[in-house]
């Protein structure tokens, strides 16, 4: 049984020299990554990361690839998506900067994934500068064919744009002309995602970097994201303009999907009782569970409903992952807990949400 981890964080020191995106790397393996005045700080002590209950994790295994290998070996991790830490951390920057750092970036994720010890256990996932989605369609082109990545990464919103606004029809476009997944990050800890869902009331802006203090922005910006940006893909019609879309949606877990859809469900016969049949003169020509096999959930081991959601929707909305190297990662323990979570599912099922699914996604 092979597995996929689908959600996984790097950081490429080396595409980011010479940028505007400053990247310092101590001694001990910490690094500082800074751009416009905001930062992302790893720099715990010792470059040791200290979990509660769990193995501390080395922060050089961050930006190396080759140290990396024992944790996915201990793990039992047979290939890895590698996503930098945040998608949305070129959005704040002025779109042809964003483009330019987007291909340099790209570039030095791809030759540090051919240049580490085991290329093969690596897979490259591009961000893109979707702030000019024309060039952000070409980025992704060029990802795909020519750096050979097998997936892209978006945000939630571009600037406080949600996806499906005529502006990323482009980007839209040539994906569904790509036929490839895209994953779509949502951002719990750093700055970078400048817009999040009701963030002055869930505490966004009063926390402390990696804060643990009742972070009920952590909690509650994930899942919100999600389900704006699924709403409105969904009842735009933005799948029936584009039907070969693919998105995997990434640290929000699934529980939240299963109420989600209930209430789009519940939605379509609303705007019915509200509008009658004018309601659906624009939108989606289906209703919202029709277009069920565009989304996929990358789940991390702790989420009690990942056995629900395969009752009720089967096994291949569903995709394993460690959100490694990360402190709330369930690393060293997550593929165990994973595969309890699915133990009254057959081993056929547990394998597609292992590394199946996610296999087929990406045609590995």
């Amino acid at each position: 049984m092979q597995v996929i981890d689908v959600d996984s964080h790097v950081t490429v020191v080396k595409a980011l020299e010479g940028t505007p995106f400053q990247v310092k790397v101590l001694p001990d393996g910490g690094h500082l990554i800074e751009f416009d005045g905001v930062r992302i700080d790893l720099t715990p002590p010792q470059g040791k990361t200290l979990r509660p209950h769990k193995p501390p994790i080395d922060i050089s295994t961050t930006w190396d690839l080759d140290r990396r290998l024992e944790d996915l070996d201990r793990e039992g991790i047979d290939k890895q998506v590698l996503i930098f830490h945040t998608s949305h951390v070129f959005y704040g920057a002025e779109p042809k900067l964003a483009v330019q750092i987007a291909r340099k970036y790209n570039d030095g994720l791809a030759e540090t994934i051919a240049t580490c010890r085991q290329p093969s256990r690596y897979l490259g996932a591009a961000p893109l500068p979707l702030q000019d989605p024309e060039a952000a369609a070409d980025e992704a082109e060029r990802a795909v064919k020519e750096l050979k990545m097998p997936v892209v990464v978006i945000g939630t919103n571009v600037r406080g744009k949600n996806l499906d606004l005529p502006d990323f029809w482009p980007f839209f476009a040539r994906m569904n002309e790509l036929d490839i997944p895209i994953i779509v990050h949502s951002d719990g800890l750093t700055n970078f995602q400048t817009h999040p869902a009701a963030g002055e009331r869930t505490g966004w802006w009063d926390r402390g970097p990696f804060s643990a203090d009742n972070p009920i922005w952590w909690m509650l910006s994930h899942p919100f994201e999600h389900m704006i940006a699924i709403a409105r893909i969904i009842y735009s019609g933005l799948l029936d303009r584009y039907p070969n879309l693919k998105f995997i949606f990434e640290e929000g877990n699934v529980g939240y999907a299963l109420y989600l859809f209930d209430r789009l469900e519940s939605g379509w016969e609303f705007g019915e009782l509200l509008f009658g049949p004018r309601a659906h003169l624009r939108g989606p020509s289906k209703h919202p569970l029709e277009y069920l096999d565009h989304f996929h959930w990358a789940v991390e081991s702790e989420d009690s409903m990942i056995a629900e959601v395969v009752k009720r929707w089967g096994a291949d909305r569903v995709l394993y992952s460690s959100d490694y190297p990360h402190p709330d990662t369930p690393w060293p323990e997550s593929v165990k807990e994973m595969k309890e979570a699915l133990e009254q599912y057959s081993e056929a099922d547990q394998a597609k949400v292992l590394g199946g699914n996610a296999s087929r996604l990406m045609r590995l």
